[in-house]
């Protein structure tokens, strides 16, 4: 009689294996879609506003909930059949790297503002831009904290 021991074995060895090897996504990421440059420039979009950040913050301020609290309101009245798109930003006071986390994180925190605020997760999708899309060049005295944004849109 055949041992079935060796194949089984075996077949647990490669699951576990293969298992390993998944990427899972985390963060933002893992709780809302993103969306590419690409996809995005050819959807029509309606800009809705900004939320502005600190130098160095990625939390929402009283302040800015406030703002998202108005858009969500938004987002569930007006703009109830729309889908939403964050798209976050950084001055590039630090190095790209750190820019482009700070950016996403800065979706993150608008993005999970407004589901504390009433809109549905499943709508919202993420882009961050890093320090790559200024709203206003480095030359200008108020650039930083211009650039240090996430831009809120309809489709």
């Amino acid at each position: 009689m055949r041992s079935w021991k060796p194949a089984t074995a075996t077949f647990l060895a490669l699951s576990l294996a293969l298992a390993g090897c998944a990427t899972v996504p985390t963060g933002p990421q893992a709780r809302y879609a993103t969306i590419t440059d690409e996809r995005l420039t050819g959807m029509e979009t309606e800009m809705i506003g900004r939320v502005y950040f600190s130098q160095d913050e990625r939390t929402l301020t009283s302040t800015a909930d406030s703002l998202v609290e108005a858009y969500a309101d938004l987002f569930n009245g007006r703009d109830a059949g729309k889908n939403i798109v964050l798209a976050g930003h950084a001055s590039g006071e630090g190095d790209a790297a750190y820019s482009q986390k700070i950016s996403l994180d800065r979706t993150a925190a608008v993005a999970d503002g407004l589901v504390k605020h009433g809109v549905v997760a499943n709508r919202i999708s993420i882009i961050a831009y890093g320090e790559t899309r200024p709203e206003m060049a480095a030359s200008n005295g108020n650039a930083p904290s211009l650039n240090r944004r996430v831009e809120v849109y309809t489709y």
